[in-house]
């Protein structure tokens, strides 16, 4: 028999420190059973209330716990990104860190795995966001089926989960913009799709506007899609940068 895999779940943090206890523990208590051993790794990208304290206490208590700081607020895509970065499990999940993802979810994912998917989506069933944020997705799912040409329409959301071995590649620090899901779907053709039950905010308000959604969906039609005449809009810069680090061996930055 096979060990079972490292997992490591790797969640963006933005004003999330009334949901993250909840969360760790959903997490670890889930995932027993499916995964040999499971790491957390919880980037706060620029939170203004207690979220880094809160993941200090967390870290505090289990080493399992992972902790990045960024030095200021770089957007979900970037912090989801840099979290990647220090994944060692050989099997990766995305969740956001205000319990509308419900962590059950995992298993249901590692399910798709074995059959032999190395890139699976839960794809909310019904979206509990505002209009604003359906649009948002509507718009994003029409750029990737057509930017990416893909060979069937392709779902997509911010829980995900995929091998790790598909992020072999990615995109550099430098490169001004990325989007998680384009990057990992363009390496690999063996992807899945579940049905996830969307829960309402346990706490406080989706960090989303409008004039956002619209401003990500103009920066992956600049950077991902063939036209070179948008090659001049395409800005190069760091994606993110670390201002504190804590790792599962106890080393810091």
């Amino acid at each position: 028999m096979e060990p079972l895999e490292k997992l490591s779940v790797v969640v963006p943090v933005y004003n999330g420190a009334k949901s993250l206890k909840i969360l760790c523990e959903n997490i670890f208590d889930s995932s027993t059973g499916c995964f040999g051993q499971v790491e957390i790794i919880l980037v706060d990208d620029g939170s203004r209330d207690e979220s880094y304290r809160v993941m200090k206490e967390l870290r505090n208590s289990d080493s399992r716990i992972k902790l990045i700081k960024l030095k200021k607020n770089s957007g979900q895509q970037n912090a989801t990104f840099c979290g990647m970065q220090f994944a060692e499990g050989d099997i990766i999940a995305t969740i956001d860190d205000d319990l509308q993802h419900p962590p059950e979810i995992l298993g249901l994912m590692k399910a798709e795995m074995d059959k032999g998917a190395e890139l699976v989506f839960a794809v909310p069933e019904k979206p509990a966001h505002r209009w604003y944020r359906r649009l948002g997705s509507k718009l994003t799912f029409l750029a990737f089926n057509s930017i990416l040409k893909t060979k069937k329409p392709v779902r997509i959301s911010s829980c995900r989960m995929f091998d790790s071995r598909i992020k072999a590649g990615l995109k550099k620090n430098d490169s001004g913009f990325v989007y998680v899901s384009a990057e990992l779907i363009k390496r690999t053709s063996k992807i899945a799709w579940i049905d996830l039950r969307h829960e309402e905010r346990a706490h406080g308000q989706s960090n989303y506007t409008l004039a956002s959604l619209l401003k990500i969906f103009a920066k992956l039609v600049i950077h991902y899609s063939d036209f070179r005449v948008l090659k001049i809009f395409r800005k190069r810069g760091k994606l993110y940068e670390i201002e504190n680090l804590e790792m599962g061996d106890g080393s810091r930055l």
